[in-house]
């Protein structure tokens, strides 16, 4: 079902989705990417791997499995998603500078 019109209708508008299996992550983030959205993911476990991958901007934390840090695109080094705000602040100032 991951690949019809009503499954891709679906993941469109649902907001929450719950207790998925690793390969029901990867065919949400690939919905959505194959209908133009751009997608982050967030995870810090083996199971969020498939789609760490498949997304656009995948993000885990330092102290998450490592497995998900070598598939993230992004490591945090601290709980908080305003740590990306800052270093795109920081870059954009140093890149202003040079």
């Amino acid at each position: 079902m991951a690949n019809t019109d009503e499954f891709n209708h679906v993941v469109k508008h649902c907001k929450v989705f719950a207790r998925l299996t690793p390969t029901q992550n990867g065919q949400i983030v690939t919905s959505l990417k194959g209908q133009g959205e751009v997608v982050g993911m967030l995870g810090d476990g083996i199971n969020d791997c498939v789609a760490l991958r498949v997304a656009d901007a995948g993000i885990s934390v330092d102290t998450g499995a490592n497995v998900a840090k070598d598939c993230a695109d992004i490591i945090l080094t601290e709980k908080q998603l305003s740590i990306i705000v800052d270093c795109v602040t920081t870059g954009r100032v140093t890149h202003g500078n040079t």
